[in-house]
């Protein structure tokens, strides 16, 4: 998984973005997120498909950058 390409994606898609990248702390947030998203894709592998564990990390990541919470 290209992980700081996605997490740089949906940053894009926040609210925050701009002002990210004004402050010149884009890379840095995006570095960090990152690193999260990878440790949540690793912990799912250990229960999920390959398959189902980038989707639901990318999901949560996505959940917690944009605040859009679906219901299942």
């Amino acid at each position: 998984m290209l992980y700081k390409t996605i997490v740089l994606e949906l940053l894009e898609q926040s609210p925050q973005y701009e002002n990210l990248r004004q402050n010149r702390t884009l890379l840095a947030t995006t570095e960090a997120y990152a690193a999260e998203l990878k440790v949540s894709h690793e912990q799912l592998l250990m229960t999920h498909s390959p398959e189902a564990a980038s989707e639901l990390a990318i999901k949560e990541m996505e959940e917690r950058l944009l605040g859009t919470s679906q219901p299942a």
